[in-house]
């Protein structure tokens, strides 16, 4: 099935994924990974990680045990990149305005082959795709079907009106890979603007296995989870909403 390309396409975020494990873990590689970025990503800060313990001997009390940092949250110049880089993996994003999957895989390959070198992790065990999409409507309300083809239907006999509306659908996708899901997250979200209406249209293809960090096969399938998204985005929407992308 042949993509269409949308002059004004509705994606809000765009992320290329990898859960890792390492057999050593040393911060000061992630320190170093930031300095090699710097001139992309000239913005930090530090990830943390919040750990509570409770005392026996004071009921109803908590003690704060210990705050950590476990990464690195890297963004670009004018803020349409975010990197994070942390003990349980690596995680960028295309952030508005969104250009092409070409530039953004490419742009994800070359940090991810600097964080092979400097952080070394041993292993990829989750990887995922996700398009996030924000869907703006000009009207104050809608009927559904003249949008979406995906959607929750409201019994006859009941109220029709709706004040907020959250659906998701868990999907294997063997044909993909063998233990490749999809998950999709239909939602009416708050809008930017008066009397237009705004949908939520999330799409996340993962596969659970334990990979070789330095295989091309992570990057084959994650075109093959690209391109199904593709296939369920256009399947989820009717004309009308495509030409709200025109």
């Amino acid at each position: 099935m042949q993509p269409n390309t949308y002059p004004k396409p509705p994606i809000v975020e765009a992320i290329i994924d990898f859960q890792t494990t390492f057999s050593s873990f040393d911060l000061k590689r992630f320190e170093t990974f930031r300095a090699e970025v710097l001139e992309e990503f000239p913005v930090s800060s530090s990830l943390q990680q919040v750990q509570l313990g409770f005392s026996l001997g004071n009921v109803g009390e908590n003690n704060l045990q210990e705050i950590r940092e476990v990464g690195q949250r890297l963004t670009s110049r004018n803020s349409d990149r975010v990197l994070q880089v942390q003990q349980r993996g690596f995680t960028f994003s295309h952030m508005p305005p969104y250009s092409r999957w070409e530039d953004f895989r490419d742009e994800a390959k070359t940090l991810w082959s600097k964080f092979q070198r400097i952080c070394e992790p041993e292993s990829i065990n989750r990887l995922a795709v996700r398009f996030i999409n924000r869907i703006t409507i000009p009207k104050p309300s809608i009927e559904l079907p003249d949008y979406f083809n995906l959607y929750p239907n409201i019994p006859t006999g009941i109220p029709q009106d709706t004040s907020g509306v959250f659906m998701q659908l868990q999907m294997p996708q063997p044909d993909l890979e063998i233990d490749a899901q999809s998950v999709i997250n239909f939602a009416l979200a708050e809008p930017e603007r008066l009397n237009h209406t705004t949908i939520l249209l999330d799409f996340d293809l993962f596969a659970v296995r334990e990979l070789n960090p330095e295989t091309e096969d992570v990057w084959i399938m994650l075109e093959k989870f690209r391109t199904r998204k593709n296939e369920l985005f256009e399947a989820c929407i009717t004309e009308e909403t495509r030409k709200l992308f025109q």
